[in-house]
């Protein structure tokens, strides 16, 4: 458990490339091409939490200014998802989420009940905040562990189901998403398109980033859109032209980036997927 609890604490730009790295290996990959999509991973999470750091602390200064413009009263501080991973990983059901989802994992995929082989080991806290809820309410250990394999299992089945379409929109072969978070707004995306599907005329109106942007021009494009967004939330904060305007760009910048941050950690978990797909 200490080995386990210590990996864990160095967080996920760190546990994320060795698992990848170590899966590699036990992949057949070359040592070379195993320690690059290690590598890939860790400098795309990296990145991302820098670019999404800096819009944070470009934002926090508008958002209070707004609150104190318009005599908002607000009493609940977002702590955001690193505080709810390190409070679901420190509880009873945490410290056990990890084998006990690996072990699930691997038993649906030799009953062939999954496709997915999650490599995502460090967003298994998902599972392990829904089981910590269930075992702190019911004061059962084994009742917490069985809401958190349900919960796995049902992210799995999930993301299996999904997995088509991550491929056709994302562009991304072999890939999929069992990511807790992500998989619960499934079934709500599934009820509107089912919905939608039955509304004449409605269900014909095509709009992607391709026709937004080919509609909209320049409008349509993320880093203007960025710096729309952030310049109107810094003129209604009230703050000074300065402000208004490296805020607009600190937005054009963090829409730009993030994509491409994506992008390298993509180029991390190709490697392994197509391992993988090999295999298979």
């Amino acid at each position: 458990m200490f080995i386990i609890d210590y990996i864990i604490s160095t967080g996920a730009s760190v546990m994320m490339p060795l698992i990848f790295i170590v899966l590699g290996l036990i992949l057949r990959l070359r040592i070379s091409q195993a320690i690059k999509a290690g590598l890939m991973v860790g400098i795309g999470f990296i990145g991302l939490s820098i670019t999404v750091n800096l819009m944070i602390d470009s934002l926090t200064p508008v958002s209070h200014a707004i609150v104190n413009r318009f005599g908002l009263n607000l009493t609940v501080l977002d702590m955001g998802w690193p505080a709810a991973a390190v409070v679901a990983m420190g509880t009873r059901v945490g410290a056990l989420v990890i084998p006990v989802c690996v072990a699930l994992n691997v038993l649906m995929l030799y009953t062939k009940t999954t496709r997915i082989l999650n490599v995502d080991i460090w967003n298994l806290w998902h599972h392990a905040f829904a089981g910590s809820l269930v075992a702190i309410i019911t004061d059962n250990l084994w009742l917490g562990l069985f809401a958190a394999v349900l919960n796995c299992a049902i992210t799995m089945a999930i993301a299996d189901r999904t997995s088509k379409d991550v491929e056709k929109y994302l562009s991304l072969p072999g890939i999929s998403v069992p990511h807790g978070f992500s998989a619960s707004f499934v079934p709500a995306a599934w009820l509107v398109n089912f919905v939608v599907d039955r509304i004449p005329y409605v269900r014909d109106i095509k709009i992607d980033t391709e026709v937004i942007q080919r509609r909209l021009s320049v409008l349509g494009d993320p880093a203007s859109l960025g710096a729309i967004i952030g310049g109107v939330l810094a003129i209604i904060a009230g703050v000074e032209v300065k402000a208004i305007l490296q805020t607009a760009i600190t937005m054009a910048a963090v829409m730009t980036i993030i994509p491409r941050m994506a992008k390298m950690l993509m180029e991390g978990v190709y490697p392994i997927s197509e391992r993988i797909q090999e295999i298979a």
